[in-house]
């Protein structure tokens, strides 16, 4: 209920699977991220009067992957603070996030998913940070969040607590 009602922009498209271990109250989210071809990357917009339309310029390579990095980062570490920030009654002490996006594989031409980043955090350490002057990538890895160097780069990360690999609860 927590994940239907975190609000973002229309141009996310996100869904999620999630499994609770009743024994060790652990929350696992396999979050499916958008990939970087579904946001809109763009540096400006300009209206050619000429040509009666309007150009795009897309942003430069760099800073199209770090925002992409920034909006999941974002994304990963808001989400493990709304479900924290909505278990009132503590039936949850640690979440692990998984975030894995679905694209292309140019070399065979066929869509893959991987997972390419991966989060087991507990609530104590987590509600000890102070998100109001935080980087979400630094948070990430002070987390001890595993990732590859850039997400952008769609490096799959093996995660570190998989829905497949835990009992489920009763």
């Amino acid at each position: 209920m927590v994940l239907s009602n975190s609000k973002y922009p229309d141009v996310l498209s996100l869904s999620w699977k999630v499994n609770y271990n009743s024994e060790n109250k652990t929350l696992v989210i396999d979050y499916e991220l958008p990939a970087s071809v579904e946001l809109p990357l763009i540096d400006s917009y300009k209206f050619v009067r000429a040509k009666n339309k309007i150009e795009i310029k897309p942003l430069p390579t760099k800073q199209a992957k770090e925002l992409y990095d920034s909006i999941l980062f974002q994304i990963c570490i808001r989400t493990i603070h709304e479900i924290f920030e909505a278990d009132l009654s503590n039936n949850i002490l640690s979440i692990a996030f998984n975030g894995s996006v679905t694209t292309l594989n140019e070399a065979s031409g066929n869509e893959e998913t991987k997972v390419i980043m991966s989060i087991l955090t507990s609530k104590e350490i987590f509600n000890k940070i102070n998100l109001s002057l935080v980087n979400p990538e630094k948070t990430f890895q002070h987390l001890n969040g595993i990732s590859g160097k850039s997400l952008y780069d769609f490096t799959a990360v093996t995660p570190v607590l998989a829905i497949s690999k835990i009992k489920k609860s009763s």
